[in-house]
């Protein structure tokens, strides 16, 4: 290994630059500018970079509604009126998703197609789903429901 540096010499590299510039090659000044450019702009690239240090911390946001100092009727009234909303928004979202199956089951029927086992396989799923998300929520009161 020590033969291999040995070889090599920065001196013996400039000479062999200057030689090679000094050639007479048709557009050589154009590719030494165009070389010394580019590695300029990788350098320049590389060198710009700066370090961006640690993340700038969260603004947190309370929310008026829960501040200190209400009173327990006033966060029940707000918890009843949350839920009602919460309930509304739920019976929404059915009616839409009754208003595209019926859709898709009108679509079906023009188009004459059996759309009985879909319907069934759909309305399955939508009980399973239903009596899994009513387990988890009874298993949360059960856990956490002050008596």
């Amino acid at each position: 290994m020590s033969g291999f540096f040995q070889k090599i010499s920065p001196v013996g590299a400039v000479g062999d630059v200057i030689g090679y510039i000094r050639a007479p090659r048709p557009h050589r000044l154009g590719f030494l500018a165009l070389s010394a450019a580019a590695t300029f702009a990788v350098f320049s690239l590389i060198t710009s970079e700066k370090y961006a240090g640690l993340p700038k911390l969260p603004e947190v946001t309370y929310f008026p509604s829960f501040l200190p100092g209400r009173s327990d009727a006033q966060i029940r009234r707000e918890n009843i009126e949350a839920t009602k909303k919460a309930r509304a928004e739920e019976a929404q979202d059915e009616a839409d998703d009754a208003q595209i199956r019926a859709n898709y089951k009108a679509m079906g029927d023009a188009l004459n197609m059996d759309t009985r086992k879909a319907i069934e396989r759909g309305n399955a799923e939508r009980a399973e789903a239903k009596r899994k998300y009513d387990a988890f929520n009874a298993e949360l009161l059960r856990k956490h429901l002050v008596k």
